[in-house]
């Protein structure tokens, strides 16, 4: 078996596929969140799973209100806050819906995110690919 990074690429790898497959066959994750009527979005992990959400989802119908990523300074995206996890608080009830792109630390991202916010869906990009990809 391979190491960590091995197996991060492996699993990057593979999203991207489906999410290429998917775009290919003129399947956009736009239809996810249409679908679960999720009209305001916020992204966590702003790298570059995040920055691919965000691209395909700007010239959409669904709003991106905010990204969160613990490491802001680094991060610059035009047009788009960039908040830490700790000013979550203050901003959770603009977004229907978060999504978490290190697919490899979902679970505990969205622990961490159920402490911070009251009523907003949380949910991964491989879910939504894996979505988009049956239903798209």
């Amino acid at each position: 078996m391979g190491n960590a990074a091995e197996m991060l690429d492996t699993i990057r790898f593979r999203l991207y596929d489906k999410w290429l497959r998917n775009f290919r066959e003129g399947k956009t994750i736009e239809s996810f969140f249409r679908d679960n009527y999720y009209w305001n979005v916020a992204i966590y992990g702003m790298g570059l799973i995040g920055m691919q959400v965000f691209d395909e989802l700007k010239d959409s119908g669904i709003q991106v209100c905010y990204g969160i990523d613990k490491n802001t300074k680094d991060r610059f995206v035009e047009g788009l806050d960039i908040i830490t996890p700790d000013c979550l608080r203050k901003r959770s009830q603009e977004a229907d819906v978060i999504v978490i792109t290190p697919v490899q630390y979902f679970y505990e991202i969205e622990k961490m995110l159920l402490g911070l916010t009251k009523d907003t869906e949380i949910v991964s990009i491989e879910q939504i690919v894996e979505y988009v990809s049956r239903h798209g």
